[in-house]
């Protein structure tokens, strides 16, 4: 199984430091190459990665084509990365990671953690049922 180490936040475009960094990041746009290392590090596809972006199909191949998310976008991808990350330390390791992002999931009123990614509303219920995960509150 691969460990969550052994894939960096770094190489998924995400800054370590500060929620500032991040609005940076957002604002500067995520470069094309990280949301390709996340998609092949955490074996969810380019589609749900798109989806829980909310970016319609053919604005995605033009930010593809032009090698970076726009703001938007980038925002909403970093929010998706955080949220995998927390998912990957509470977990253990990115496959479950990735198996509970896309299972419904019953504190969750059956929803899937990925599908509430799309908000941030949503994101955080799915962050906050990690954290009672984490923490032994069922």
């Amino acid at each position: 199984m691969a460990e969550a180490a052994s894939s960096s936040p770094q190489a998924w475009g995400l800054p370590l430091d500060s929620a500032l960094a991040l609005d940076a990041k957002a604002h500067a746009g995520v470069a094309w190459a990280r949301v390709a290392a996340f998609v092949a590090d955490t074996g969810l596809t380019e589609q749900q990665v798109m989806r829980a972006c909310g970016v319609p199909a053919s604005t995605w191949a033009r930010r593809k084509k032009a090698g970076a998310l726009d703001s938007e976008a980038s925002d909403r991808y970093l929010r998706l990365v955080r949220l995998f990350l927390h998912a990957s330390r509470v977990l253990v390791d990115i496959e479950a990671a990735r198996a509970w992002m896309q299972r419904p999931e019953p504190s969750l009123d059956g929803r899937t953690p990925l599908s509430l990614a799309e908000t941030t509303f949503g994101a955080e219920a799915a962050d906050a049922a990690l954290g009672r995960l984490e923490h032994g509150v069922y």
